[in-house]
């Protein structure tokens, strides 16, 4: 499974949010490779999920990728309770 974590420019908070998004699916029990890319090239990727930050969901929306939309990159409680909900687990 791939999974893009998609932030601002690709760096700082996109490198933050990638660590947790794979603690998180560890946690869940489940393999991934994730990556980080900027909001203003993720929409042309391709990928089994995308997470990002309500900032930059709208775009990855419109173009028809699966998301899961965060409030915050760095509380763990809610990406692990998001993508608990996407995988239904």
């Amino acid at each position: 499974m791939k999974v893009l974590v998609v932030c601002g420019c690709g760096f700082g908070s996109g490198l933050i949010l990638k660590d947790n998004v794979e603690k998180a699916l560890a946690e869940l029990g489940i393999s991934a490779s994730v990556e980080v890319r900027a909001y203003t090239v993720a929409d042309t990727e391709d990928a089994d999920l995308f997470v990002t930050h309500t900032s930059f969901a709208d775009k990855l929306e419109s173009a028809g990728k699966p998301v899961v939309v965060l409030h915050s990159m760095v509380d763990m409680k809610e990406i692990r309770s998001k993508l608990k909900a996407y995988f239904g687990k």
